[in-house]
């Protein structure tokens, strides 16, 4: 078992939904694509530190684990598909997060409930970085470029992704400073190292 400790800083949470989900397939089970994005397993873990500044939440310790195979389902131009995945175990509770692996890529799926267990929103991670990248599955996700973060494990060169939200007429008001074009704003950064997993998240309300 692998234990890595990272962080985590929260402000606001925020998701995304995804109607027609693009899945990255592969010819080889999923037992056997050795990913060197992030190190699945049954059984590795990472361990982030948990912040809200600026509330009332005190400081909170999450520990991801990765869990058994799953079958997911996802929808395709209407059509019906299914897909093995890893599940996650988040602070010993299973998680409605899970990852697909392919040979160039790794894609964080989300489930809307363990009934059907289809993907309702995703992000993908691929081997080969490039700045401006858009995720094939959510215009919102966009790849922004490199920078080197520092954690309780150590100091590590990230690529970010960036999530844009749109922005409403009353924050385009009173939070002229947030836009960042075509009325979107950063709402979310996510810091990943290769080999490694998510390094940093943070949330912006």
């Amino acid at each position: 078992m692998k234990k890595l400790v990272l962080l985590l800083f929260v402000a606001a949470l925020s998701s995304c939904s995804t109607v027609n989900f693009t899945a990255c397939r592969s010819d080889k089970p999923i037992q056997e694509i050795k990913s060197i994005i992030i190190p699945i397993a049954v059984g590795n873990e990472w361990v982030y530190h948990v912040t809200f500044p600026g509330s009332k939440y005190a400081p909170q310790t999450q520990t991801v684990e990765i869990g058994e195979i799953t079958e997911l389902m996802y929808y395709n131009t209407g059509e019906q598909y299914y897909i093995d995945a890893y599940s996650t175990i988040i602070n010993d509770t299973k998680s409605f997060r899970y990852y697909l692996l392919c040979d160039e890529a790794v894609t964080v799926a989300e489930i809307g409930n363990e009934t059907n267990k289809a993907i309702i929103s995703s992000m993908t991670i691929y081997e080969k970085f490039s700045k401006g990248r858009v995720d094939p599955n959510n215009d919102q996700l966009i790849w922004a470029g490199i920078e080197q973060i520092k954690t309780v494990a150590g100091n590590f060169e990230c690529y970010v992704l960036q999530k844009l939200s749109p922005v409403s007429n009353n924050d385009a008001a009173n939070n002229p400073g947030k836009i960042y074009n075509d009325r979107k704003f950063v709402s979310a950064k996510f810091y990943y190292s290769l080999g490694v997993v998510f390094v940093k998240k943070v949330f912006f309300h």
